[in-house]
Order: structure tokens, then C-alpha cells, then sequence
């Protein structure tokens, strides 16, 4: 009973399903499973419009690639060091850097101020 609640609780956060279900099968995630990649595209093609709309100078779009890269060579570090995959803890890093990046973006949008890089 308390497993079926907890499943359903966890089923209905989709962020912490697929955390879950990736601890449950294995130690590692395949890389192409959750979309790193794609992430990172949509981050570069958001800067991107973000700088033609004026709502990013080019200083700060400079630097948001710069952590997009960041984030890149780090995945791809990773997934070198461990057969073509991120383990479980290299996923939830690289997750968070990028959610780091995004709202460090929206951010500088809404606020006009200077959007915190890493």
C-alpha cells in the first residue's frame, strides 16, 4: 500500500518519475534517453533569439553560450569517461547547470540585470 502511494506520488512529479525510473533500471542513463543535446540546442537557439529581440545584450548572450558550452564538454567528458553514458549523479549535475542557465536567463529578461553564469 505505502509503495503504491509513493509510486503515484512520484508518477505524477515527471522530473523525479524519470529519476526514479532511471535509479530503478540501471546506474546509468543512456545519453540520447533525456535529451542533453537537444537541451543545449534549444538553449543556444533561445540565446539566440533572445539577443534579435534585444532582450539579451551580446555580452550576456556571449556568456550564455559560453556556459552552454560549459555544460557540453562536460557531458560529453562524462559520457566518454563511463561507455557513451552519464551515470545517474553526471545527469543530475548536468540537469542542473542547465536549469541554472535557463532561469539565470529568464532572469536577465525580466529583470534587465546581469544573468549569473557558471
Amino acid at each position: 500500500m505505502i509503495a503504491t502511494a509513493v509510486a503515484s506520488i512520484v508518477g505524477s512529479l515527471p522530473g523525479l518519475a524519470a529519476a526514479q525510473a532511471a535509479l530503478t533500471r540501471s546506474s546509468q542513463i543512456p545519453a540520447a534517453e533525456y535529451g542533453i543535446n537537444q537541451q543545449l540546442d534549444q538553449l543556444s537557439a533561445r540565446v539566440d533569439r533572445e539577443v534579435g529581440r534585444c532582450q539579451l545584450s551580446q555580452t550576456e548572450a556571449v556568456d550564455a553560450l559560453r556556459d552552454v558550452s560549459s555544460i557540453q564538454d562536460a557531458a560529453d567528458a562524462d559520457r566518454e569517461e563511463n561507455g557513451g553514458q552519464l551515470t545517474v549523479p553526471n545527469r543530475l549535475e548536468i540537469q542542473a547547470r542547465i536549469d541554472h542557465l535557463k532561469a539565470a536567463i529568464r532572469q536577465e529578461r525580466t529583470s534587465g540585470g546581469t544573468a549569473p553564469t557558471h
